[in-house]
């Protein structure tokens, strides 16, 4: 999958190098002949091919799936076509939503409980939710691999060595998602 930040490697390889003169490699939306980018060379293909999910003039393709075709010409005629390679291109973020029954929260008579949601349609790769006071320094942060858990409690601690909560204060919680 390519996302902004990402980039996919095509590696190549076949016992027909030495004799290949011409070679070519296209990427193209699935289920259509028309390329979106198409690299070329005489000799050799080389032995990795990078796709940063952009097109021939260094635009971002739409998002969606995407496969990648080798051709190469031989020596004395004849030619060899590689299997199709699919790769899915993804630049929105996951979407995330907070939602807590208790928007006003007095410790002492227990912790806050936030219900937690981050989806992405090509999975979340990791999650990080901060609590900031009201001058935005971080009071609290915990993060992790794949999607959040669906709750979290707060019982107003801080981070090791941070402040812990303060009665009447106000405290903003953000939650972000990767993929």
């Amino acid at each position: 999958n390519l996302n902004a930040k990402n980039r996919v490697t095509l590696r190549v390889s076949t016992d027909a190098a030495p004799r290949i003169t011409r070679w070519e490699l296209s990427v193209s939306p699935v289920g259509s002949m028309e390329p979106v980018v198409v690299a070329r060379g005489p000799g050799r293909p080389p032995r990795q091919w990078v796709w940063k999910g952009l097109d021939g003039s260094s635009a971002t393709v739409p998002d969606g799936a995407y496969e990648a075709v080798m051709t190469a010409q031989l020596k004395g005629g004849g030619s060899l076509t590689s299997d199709s390679v699919r790769m899915t291109v993804d630049t929105r973020p996951p979407t995330v939503s907070l939602e807590t029954k208790q928007p006003l929260v007095d410790f002492n008579q227990g912790p806050a409980t936030l219900r937690l949601l981050a989806e992405d349609e090509q999975g979340v790769a990791s999650w990080r939710l901060a609590v900031m006071d009201e001058a935005g320094g971080e009071l609290r942060s915990e993060q992790g691999e794949g999607t959040p858990p669906s709750k979290w409690v707060w019982d107003g601690a801080g981070n090791p060595g941070a402040a812990s909560a303060q009665p009447g204060g106000f405290y903003t919680v953000r939650l972000e998602a990767f993929d």
